[in-house]
């Protein structure tokens, strides 16, 4: 395994403790792969993950929990949590 492989296989094993943001301080529960895309691919076509797995943090599939729009572009997180 290459030395990439090894470091994003981290990032997706982090991702994956992180299951809540918060929002005007209260936390929610954030959207597995699988549950956004039902029918899609068995692994995130941006971050790798598999089915019911939480997206790596940047990934541009990831759903917020509290609009449903694109986790990387919404501004739910509070000030001093990157969501996405």
């Amino acid at each position: 395994m290459s030395t990439f492989s090894k470091a994003f296989a981290a990032r997706q094993a982090a991702a994956q403790l992180k299951t809540t943001i918060r929002f005007c301080g209260a936390p929610f529960r954030r959207v597995p792969y699988g549950v956004d895309y039902p029918d899609g691919l068995p692994l995130c076509r941006d971050c790798g993950v598999e089915h019911g797995q939480l997206h790596v943090p940047t990934c541009c599939v990831e759903r917020c929990p509290v609009c449903t729009k694109q986790a990387i572009g919404c501004d739910c997180a509070d000030d001093d949590e990157v969501m996405a």
